[in-house]
């Protein structure tokens, strides 16, 4: 799906990567964004998100992104990729 981010940016999920052991979660999520909804991409990022379990709800417990450059582009196998590895 593709979801409007302030300043009329529109962005999307291209593949994702859960690992969860126990009560804590790391999460890699590709996204790219677009000025709307169907035209061409302004940009890719790969986000990491670390997520702590207080077995109630799930807690952010950091965030950290980098946007795609040529010197260090996204590895082609992660994109449309979906997977999940619980310990």
């Amino acid at each position: 799906s593709v979801t409007p981010v302030g300043g009329g940016v529109f962005e999307s999920e291209l593949g994702r990567r859960i690992e969860c052991y126990a009560s804590i979660a790391q999460v890699r999520s590709i996204s790219v964004a677009r000025s709307i909804p169907s035209g061409p991409v302004d940009g890719r990022w790969i986000n990491y998100y670390q997520l702590y379990w207080d077995g109630t709800r799930w807690w952010i417990a950091g965030i950290v992104w980098e946007k795609e450059r040529p010197s260090t582009p996204i590895p082609e196998e992660w994109i449309g990729r979906w997977e999940e590895v619980t310990k």
